[in-house]
């Protein structure tokens, strides 16, 4: 991998984990809100 592919591979990597993340929190805030 060049620096460059390198780069792109950690921010997409970064970009998932952080929507998975909020869309975690978000699910269990919803569940939470309807009990």
């Amino acid at each position: 991998l060049s620096q460059n592919e390198d780069d792109q591979l950690l921010d997409q990597t970064l970009t998932e984990y952080v929507e998975t993340s909020t869309l975690g929190e978000y699910d269990t805030k919803q569940r939470w809100w309807n009990h």
